[in-house]
């Protein structure tokens, strides 16, 4: 296997060998014991000992194939230490004995809860954003975080707390960047702000973006008759 370690990352990147070779491997295996038990049979036991012995080797690597499709990652195991992982999609033969966890690198999003904070003028208001974000290094994703998509959703609405009160509701002065009218601006600074939580992490934010916002409902019915 071929290690690969790309800079600033504790990914390792390492490479299988060729499944179909192995496999062809694992089934002359089969061939050479049935041919072993008939010879055997017909000449001496010394040769339905060797039958036997390919017979059983090729049970020591069935639990070594691996099929990885795209945009998906198998992070490596063994006794306890990490050895790499594999992100080369396709047909692979790795060592049986190696602990294999299978880890989707797809971009995938979800929606914050509805939160009540105080925007830049401490006006109460509800808020709630969409983040888009994907696996970028699987090692800090699987062992420097307990749960990677319980820490990402935990961070992400306190940096949606952290944000949100930078920016008024409403722009007061021309040129104001505001809640309201200023999402490309408020969604960058959430995302940078969930970013800088999820460095550690091995997460990349690819994007977030403001889904609901409103005035808290105690002044909801002021703020529309001002």
């Amino acid at each position: 296997m071929d290690n690969v370690q790309d800079p600033g990352q504790k990914e390792t990147r390492i490479k299988g060998s060729n499944g179909c070779f192995m496999l062809t491997v694992w089934a002359l295996c089969f061939l050479v014991s049935v041919a072993g038990f008939v010879a055997g049979g017909i000449f001496n036991e010394a040769i339905i000992a060797v039958g036997v012995i390919f017979f059983v080797i090729p049970f020591f690597f069935m639990g070594g194939f691996v099929v990885i499709a795209p945009n998906y990652a198998v992070v490596c195991q063994f006794c306890g230490k990490y050895v790499g992982t594999i992100r080369e999609n396709g047909f692979w033969f790795i060592n049986p004995y190696y602990t294999k966890q299978l880890v989707s690198l797809k971009i995938n999003n979800f929606e914050t809860s509805r939160i009540k904070v105080n925007d830049a003028n401490g006006s109460p208001i509800e808020i709630a954003a969409v983040v888009v974000w994907r696996i970028l290094d699987t090692y800090e994703a699987l062992y420097e975080i307990e749960n990677y998509k319980d820490y990402l959703h935990i961070q992400a609405e306190a940096a949606l707390r952290q944000s949100t009160s930078l920016f008024p509701y409403e722009a007061s002065q021309e040129g104001e960047v505001a809640l309201r009218s200023s999402p490309v601006e408020v969604g960058e600074s959430l995302r940078t702000e969930i970013q800088a939580r999820l460095d550690k992490a091995g997460i990349e934010i690819v994007e977030a973006k403001i889904t609901h916002l409103a005035y808290s409902a105690e002044i909801a019915s002021a703020m529309l008759r001002k």
